[in-house]
């Protein structure tokens, strides 16, 4: 599968290389203030306090923007079960939801598209905790309702089937 996005080990990569940075650039002086080895113009030290605040900045950016990688690779994989959906290649569809959910489990419309792709490639037992978990979180959708129906069927008559081969 091609690479979709920044992957979540990308993003600590990230926030350590740009700590390291901000440490290489601060010296401790003797007297317990932060000189900055970049500024030549003979400007007062950086306080403690400040380049703590600093730190804090930067982690606080990092994470903003460990978000935004989140949501691209999120949109990507929509896009490609989408697209994998429109050529009828149900099992890749259910692959990509699957690893949607895992980022953004809470969307109920998302679930109910994971147990329809599960239901399409006759996964019931899937489908079945896909749509119930579509139905916890918003009991008022009707598909989930009617294909946890119809999957608890046709997983008791596959269970039938195997029992009496």
């Amino acid at each position: 599968m091609p690479r979709m996005g920044p992957t979540a080990d990308v993003i600590p990569t990230r926030t350590a290389i740009a700590l390291q940075a901000l440490v290489k650039s601060l010296v401790l002086s003797p007297a317990g203030r932060f000189n900055s080895e970049v500024s030549s113009t003979g400007s007062s030290p950086v306080t403690t306090r400040s380049a703590l605040l600093l730190l804090i900045l930067l982690v606080m950016l990092a994470s903003g923007f460990g978000q935004q990688d989140q949501r691209l690779e999120f949109d990507a994989l929509l896009t490609a079960a989408r697209q994998a959906q429109s050529m009828n290649n149900y099992a890749s569809a259910a692959d990509f939801y699957k690893k949607a959910v895992k980022i953004q489990g809470d969307l109920p419309e998302l679930w109910t598209n994971l147990g329809l792709m599960e239901h399409e490639t006759g996964d019931y037992d899937e489908a079945i905790e896909s749509f119930r978990q579509a139905n916890r979180l918003k009991p008022s959708l009707y598909a989930p309702i009617l294909f946890l129906g119809i999957d608890y069927v046709r997983a008791n008559r596959q269970a039938r089937r195997s029992r009496s081969c």
